[in-house]
């Protein structure tokens, strides 16, 4: 199964509110940091999962611009930072180290 197929199984029936041209770019946005973030030129099987759900993170957060939480009596806002605590500890898992 390609990654965008498994993306769009995760979307369920949002991926139809979306071209695959844009999911496809997001899953290259997710790859790149993923990859980046990792220092890495390959992509191992695990890490692959991992960039699906950055990708589903990715957009859920287009148009809530990383709202976590709104308050409107007091007017406060919390952010999210980041992505997910088992998205991080896969990245984590297959990044390798650079010395300077």
């Amino acid at each position: 199964m390609t990654p965008l197929e498994k993306l769009k199984l995760m979307l369920r029936d949002r991926a139809y509110s979306y071209p695959d041209e844009y999911l496809g770019l997001i899953l290259e946005e997710a790859t790149q940091e993923a990859k980046g973030y990792c220092h890495r030129d390959d992509v191992p099987e695990p890490l692959g999962s991992a960039i699906v759900n950055m990708a589903v993170v990715k957009i859920n957060r287009y148009g809530a611009e990383g709202v976590a939480s709104q308050g409107f009596s007091g007017v406060s806002e919390s952010y999210i930072d980041g992505y997910p605590e088992e998205i991080q500890r896969v990245l984590r898992r297959y990044r390798k180290l650079v010395v300077l």
